[in-house]
Formats: C-alpha cells, structure tokens, sequence
C-alpha cells in the first residue's frame, strides 16, 4: 500500500460534507429527495478515482492511522474525530479494500506499540460494525481480543519465570533462563495479516527463554500449535 499522507484531502471532504448537510438542513429543510441527492453526491465525490493519485479509501485509512497515533489527550475530542471519519467510511463502495488496509495498519500500530489509546482502536471497529455487521469486522475484534488476551498471557508467564527463578537461583546449571527482557504475542493465525518469518539465529539466553515459553505455554494450551514468527 502506498501510504501517502494527505490528510487535508480527508479534512476538505468532511468540510464539504458538513457544509451541504447544513444547507440541506437550512435551505432545503430537511427535505427527503435533497437529503437522498445529498448522499448520492458524497457516494460519487469518495469513491471517485484520479489516475495517479491516491483513492479516498487509502487516505482515508491514512488518515484514521494518524488519529489512532496521535498525541490527542482528549478523549471527547478524538472520539469526535473519528467519528466525523468514519462519516466517509460510511458511502465507500468498496469497504472490503477499507478494511484489508486498516487491518495492516491497525496490526503495525499493535505490534509495534504505536496506538494511543486501544479505547479508540475498539471505538473505529464498533463503528465499522454497526453499519457492516459482525462478519466484517471478525477479523479486526479477533485482533483487538488477541492483544489483551497476550498480555495476560504475558503477565502470567512473567510470574513463572519469577517462580522458576527463585527455585533456580542457586542452581549453577549455565542453562537456566537469565533475567533478561522477553516478551511473545501470542496471535491467532487467521486474524492478523500474514507475516514474514526470517531465519533468525537466537542467542542462548533468548534461545533458552524461548523454549521455556513454549513449553509453558503448551502445559495449559494443548490444542494450539505455537509457530514462532521473530
């Protein structure tokens, strides 16, 4: 995906949107068959493409990820935001390229810890829900329940390891796991967007830690297969 940053484009669309809607309101007085052109015109504006440019659906993605990492402490106002965004979401025609790259983005602002507030991150998929249906977005909430439930996982397997060690400490085996830093996701496969597994050569302390993960985890979760993806 080329993620090619115009939010103003997204911005100018709102504003005309707002601006319509309020002269629909005023000159027209909420009247049906101007309130239907009104919608009519939105859908031709954002699904219209421009040889050479980016479509509405991938700034609009774009634009939702800036919000989604931005430093907006005011959670009114974001959720304002995201609201006023996802009006646009609301007349794309074509909401499955929608949600194939926000997935994408939406797994690289997890991953790599970049989301503000995982509030919002809920907030966007309830509102793709509620005018998609719960098909559409199974995808988006299995990756939404992965990520709090790897951090439970993670904390439960930091007791282990505290466990373990205090046992260990004073073992003399040069095998046993070092107290250094070790942290695993666990995903599930179908929900999160393809990764590229690299051949990486672990270094013993991170081989060890690793491997005590895996037993431990498999210890509680016998009918799932870890696969490791560094």
């Amino acid at each position: 995906i080329n993620h090619v940053r115009e939010p103003s484009t997204v911005e100018s669309i709102l504003r005309l949107m707002k601006y319509i809607s309020l002269m629909v309101s005023s000159i027209f007085r909420e009247d049906p068959s101007a309130i239907q052109a009104m919608k009519d015109g939105f859908t031709a504006v954002v699904n219209k493409d421009t040889p050479g440019k980016p479509g509405v659906v991938s700034l609009l993605v774009t634009h939702l990820d800036h919000l989604l990492k931005s430093k907006i402490t005011d959670d009114a106002e974001l959720e304002n935001c995201l609201r006023k965004s996802m009006d646009i979401f609301s007349h794309l025609t074509d909401k499955d390229l929608f949600a194939e790259q926000y997935r994408l983005l939406l797994a690289k602002r997890l991953l790599n810890k970049r989301s503000s507030s995982f509030d919002a991150e809920k907030s966007v998929v309830g509102m793709m829900k509620m005018q998609c249906g719960n098909q559409f977005t199974s995808s988006l909430e299995g990756m939404l329940g992965d990520f709090i439930l790897a951090k439970d996982t993670q904390s439960a397997f930091d007791t282990h390891l505290k466990e373990q060690l205090s046992i260990n400490e004073q073992s003399s085996d040069t095998h046993n796991v070092n107290p250094i830093e070790f942290s695993a996701l666990v995903l599930t496969t179908g929900f999160w967007p393809k990764q590229r597994n690299r051949n990486i050569i672990y270094p013993l302390a991170l081989q060890t830690l690793k491997v005590k993960f895996d037993e431990w985890y498999r210890s509680s979760n016998n009918l799932r297969r870890l696969q490791w993806i560094s």
